[in-house]
């Protein structure tokens, strides 16, 4: 049986969840990942999908969910790590013209305290 590992990290920025899941993200794995975003104290949220293999339908249903729910909280998402089975994923559905994907989460944690230059420069 598969089994997905999911860790809460803090990132550089005091706002900035990073939740890495380790194996697939599935649909027998995914309480897991729901348990570690479904919490109100979460805000800016980096998924780090480095140790992932594989994502099925509903693994990517629980992202664009998460993706949607900070976009609609005016909070800050990004995915990293993404490795080759999941980017063709990502191109097959072309949910990577929507969902922002870095390289790590130094680079998305950047572009989350960019983002917030540019808004409090433009007020």
């Amino acid at each position: 049986m598969d089994q997905t590992d999911v860790r809460r990290l803090r990132g550089a920025r005091e706002q900035t969840t990073i939740v890495q899941v380790q194996g697939p993200l599935t649909l027998r794995t995914l309480s897991g990942f729901q348990d570690a975003v479904r919490r109100p104290d979460i805000t800016d949220t980096i998924i780090d999908l480095a140790a992932v293999p594989f994502v099925d339908s509903a693994g990517l249903g629980a992202i664009l969910g998460l993706f949607a729910h900070t976009q609609k909280n005016g909070s800050k998402f990004a995915i990293t790590g993404v490795g080759a089975r999941v980017n063709m994923l990502l191109k097959i559905t072309k949910a990577d013209s929507v969902l922002p994907i870095f390289i790590d989460s130094q680079a998305a944690e950047s572009s989350f305290a960019s983002a917030e230059a540019a808004t409090a420069a433009s007020t």
